[in-house]
């Protein structure tokens, strides 16, 4: 498999996980942003969005 260069696009895969991480397994932002090597804006950015998409399906289902 090969390498993605430095400075390539994030996949979603990894921005969702980075929002899980945070989310899901208590982990601080600073310390997934570590873990998965993305910086913390990436990271609190992801969390941010995967909160409010919650937020709206927790509302929608109400």
């Amino acid at each position: 498999m090969t390498q993605i260069p430095a400075r390539a696009r994030i996949t979603g895969r990894l921005r969702q996980a980075a929002g899980h991480r945070v989310r899901d397994a208590g982990s601080t932002v600073i310390q997934a942003a570590r873990d998965l090597h993305l910086s913390w804006s990436t990271v609190i950015g992801r969390m941010q969005k995967t909160i409010a998409s919650t937020s709206l399906k927790c509302r929608a289902g109400a």
